[in-house]
């Protein structure tokens, strides 16, 4: 079997064991008696996964056979041309045969083009506990053709694992905006990478390139959402005011990335803030003074549409904290609020991207754990205040870091053209 240019060896008794004894049909895991067995067969895997070396002929033994799925598509038996391929979303290797379509498929968008495999949530941030799913993040360099034809490849995604596998083009992008969900991936202990290539490593070894004052926008603007939804879930609930404020503050985070992401614009061209209501029923409400001359219809249009979708999400907010209620997620909404603050803060005091918590580690298992909860699993006042603490700090860092406006633009491009050259040139 290969794993990138090698081979694994399957034998009649590997393949028994996958098969199944008296079983008709190939059986993908192992049976699973407790939760706590889950646990610790998903960390093996975790292991398993980590340890294989790219470079080595791996043959299947009696303590690793049971970390492998056979395919269900092509199912392989012993003396079959096979490959392996890690699938992220099982956190497997899995067996196809060589000429399998579905291997061919997975190959050609992912097999050597992966650069980097990693874990992603709980696990990464290390605040996982024993429900706890396995996250896999990864990134796979974009194809020949999709370079050349502009085909459209920007991730895979498997929503019942909450896994993503970016397209190389793709992730540089959501980096060079220091994408909370995509930042991290450069910043994971050396242990939570599953697989790293050479060019992988270059991207993570240059990750302060795409370091910016962009993160206070990025990640205050993950921040402040988040933070109303756990407002909202308070004893007492925010007034109309305050919630135009709340709204106004998520409104002020995204007109800062529309004259990058649009046509330019003056500073003083569109003002929002808050005055004496006019609608009925509101004490106060966001207006708007807009002063664009010659600027173009469908930028504008857009522009209008993002703030609209956005005023009009905080409707919807309360009927998603009925459903985190229900399902006991308030505690893990109000840990990862606290965490967000502290990679934020990482960025623009001491510019490195930190993943795994170590240090804080005891609060916010306290905090997922529900110590800043009452009895009705509502956030306690003394939350709120360490919520503000974090506000604070990070309104200093924001006018004291040294960190650039934008990310090293120049350098990025450059980067991405040799990888996108030497991927064309069948250097890769």
């Amino acid at each position: 079997m290969a794993i990138g240019n090698k081979e694994l060896v399957l034998t009649e008794q590997d393949a028994s064991f996958l098969k199944g004894k008296g079983l008709s049909t190939w059986r993908r895991f192992l049976p699973f008696k407790s939760n706590k067995v889950q646990e610790n067969e998903e960390e093996n895997h975790v292991d398993f996964l980590s340890s294989l070396d790219h470079k080595k002929v791996l043959t299947l033994t009696d303590s690793n056979i049971h970390q492998c799925v056979i395919a269900d598509c092509c199912q392989p038996i012993p003396t079959d041309d096979a490959l392996g391929y890690i699938d992220a979303s099982l956190g497997r290797l899995v067996i196809h045969k060589r000429r399998c379509d579905e291997a061919t498929r997975l190959k050609s968008n992912f097999g050597n083009n992966i650069i980097i495999l990693t874990l992603g949530g709980s696990h990464a941030y290390g605040t996982n506990n024993e429900g706890s799913d396995l996250d896999i993040r990864g990134c796979a360099l974009n194809s020949k053709m999709q370079i050349l034809t502009n085909e459209n490849f920007e991730q895979f995604v498997n929503n019942e694992t909450d896994t993503t596998i970016y397209a190389f083009n793709k992730l540089v992008a959501l980096l060079s905006n220091t994408n909370p969900n995509t930042i991290e991936m450069l910043g994971n202990k050396p242990e939570h990478y599953f697989y790293v290539s050479p060019i992988g490593q270059d991207l993570i070894d240059n990750a302060h390139l795409f370091l910016s004052k962009r993160a206070c926008h990025s990640f205050g603007g993950y921040a402040n959402q988040q933070l109303y939804r756990l407002n909202q879930k308070a004893a007492h609930q925010m007034s109309q005011s305050e919630l135009e404020k709340h709204i106004l503050k998520t409104l002020e985070f995204m007109q800062t990335d529309f004259t990058k992401k649009y046509t330019p614009y003056e500073d003083d061209s569109m003002k929002l803030y808050i005055d004496k209501a006019v609608q009925e029923g509101y004490d106060t409400e966001i207006f708007m003074d807009v002063k664009l001359h010659h600027y173009p219809l469908r930028d504008y249009c857009s522009m209008w549409n993002e703030l609209q979708n956005t005023v009009r999400q905080y409707g919807k907010i309360g009927k998603r904290n009925e459903k985190a209620i229900e399902h006991g997620k308030i505690a893990k909404h109000s840990m990862h609020l606290i965490r967000l603050y502290m990679m934020c803060l990482d960025i623009l005091e001491k510019e490195r991207i930190i993943t795994y918590r170590e240090d804080e580690h005891d609060l916010l298992m306290d905090i997922r754990n529900g110590k800043y909860l009452d009895s009705n699993d509502q956030p306690i006042p003394e939350f709120f205040e360490m919520v503000n603490d974090y506000e604070k700090r990070l309104d200093y860092a924001k006018k004291n870091t040294s960190l650039p406006d934008n990310p090293n633009y120049k350098a990025i491009n450059e980067f991405v053209a040799s990888v996108n050259e030497r991927v064309v040139k069948g250097e890769i």
